[in-house]
């Protein structure tokens, strides 16, 4: 027990000390590399309020700005290693919070008339960011061992597909679904290669996942046809189709919905390989039908946690939207009727349906390739 608080301590003191050197590193990079001139990177060293600063702009608005006389040393541009005041301004309602010694973006907006203003954009957190993320990482690895760091790497190479393969393609005009549908492939060939150890059993977890990615397209597609729903509904939607006027946004909707689905697949189709994989290496004799109502009732008893992680998920993510929709006391009907809470409830309707396949579908390709593929290899192997 002492051994282990004591490694405890080790792997926390260690996590803490790449966390601060990533976050110190990461600072200085976007330091060197500031080439913005209407932009500075600067830390605060005193402010005050001015008096007789409160301004309302037009009704239409209905925002209120305050005026700031702010001490700030510049970390970036020409004026890079100097301290002096500057009046700025910002909304009353911004919950920026101003603290000595803090990091900030300032900002100027330069107008037609030539006059100039200053505003703190937000809190210059990236090295924060950075710094916890790769403590957490490294704390991860140490604790948790190889498990853990095939885990981790296999997290990294998925974000890495999904960022520089699959978004892109979307940007450049390739069908959303079947994206998402490769994305799928992608992620859980890269999460099975790396989390689960025997190599024979890897078709039946990938297998297991891809049918039940597909099935959560299915009724996905099917509900976004007769609901009609449209890709707008979505957070950011009507901002993405001004930016790109031709993308597909139903296929954008489908391919989140399926994407959305992938951690829980995947950890449903691993846990049933799994669990048939160890009943056939205790006992290489048990029949077909056996592995797979072992892997149905596995199936089963982790169904239950696994969609309600996935429908407060998507839930968590439409929080704000719900408020919103709650607190202007609609009939009730309607909450159902809003095209956002029906792309949020097509997401979780789908990735359950999703979830509920790949029970079925991962315990009989496992009960057939292992029981059946498997089992005659071993058979003759012992009788060579």
């Amino acid at each position: 027990m002492k051994k282990k608080v004591i490694s405890l301590a080790v792997f926390l003191v260690l996590s803490l000390l790449a966390g601060l050197v990533s976050s110190m590193i990461s600072q200085r990079a976007v330091i060197s590399g500031w080439h913005h001139e209407d932009s500075w990177l600067v830390e605060l060293q005193g402010f005050q309020v001015l008096e007789g600063s409160e301004d309302t702009l037009p009704e239409e608005f209905g925002w209120e700005t305050v005026r700031h006389t702010l001490v700030v040393s510049f970390l970036t541009g020409k004026e890079k290693g100097q301290t002096f005041p500057v009046e700025a301004e910002h909304l009353s309602g911004s919950h920026l919070k101003m603290v000595k010694g803090a990091k900030y973006i300032l900002v100027a907006d330069i107008f037609d008339d030539g006059h100039t203003a200053f505003s703190l954009s937000d809190r210059f957190r990236f090295p924060n960011v950075v710094g916890f993320i790769v403590g957490m990482a490294v704390f991860l690895c140490l604790a948790s061992g190889i498990s853990g760091t095939r885990a981790l790497l296999g997290l990294v190479l998925s974000l890495v597909l999904l960022l520089k393969v699959s978004l892109p393609m979307m940007i450049n005009g390739y069908s959303p679904l079947l994206v998402a549908i490769m994305s799928v492939g992608g992620v859980s060939a890269f999460t099975i290669i790396l989390v689960l150890r025997k190599i024979r059993y890897w078709l039946v977890a990938f297998v297991g996942a891809l049918g039940g990615a597909i099935a959560a397209s299915l009724l996905g597609g099917i509900s976004i046809f007769f609901w009609q729903v449209s890709g707008l509904a979505i957070e950011g939607g009507p901002l993405l189709v001004s930016v790109l006027p031709g993308i597909d946004m139903e296929g954008i909707l489908l391919a989140s919905v399926i994407i959305g689905s992938i951690g829980a697949v995947l950890d449903v189709a691993i846990s049933i390989t799994s669990s048939m994989s160890e009943l056939y290496e205790y006992d290489n004799r048990i029949s077909s039908a056996r592995l797979m109502k072992a892997g149905l009732n596995v199936g089963k008893d982790i169904l239950g946690s696994m969609i309600n992680t996935l429908i407060l998920a998507y839930f968590g993510t439409s929080l704000v939207i719900s408020i919103l929709i709650i607190e202007s006391v609609p009939v009730a009907w309607s909450i159902l009727n809003d095209p956002m809470i029906s792309a949020e409830l097509i997401k979780g309707l789908a990735g359950t349906a999703g979830l509920l396949l790949t029970v079925p579908i991962t315990a009989l390709v496992g009960s057939w390739w292992i029981g059946k593929i498997i089992s005659e290899r071993d058979k003759v192997k012992e009788t060579a």
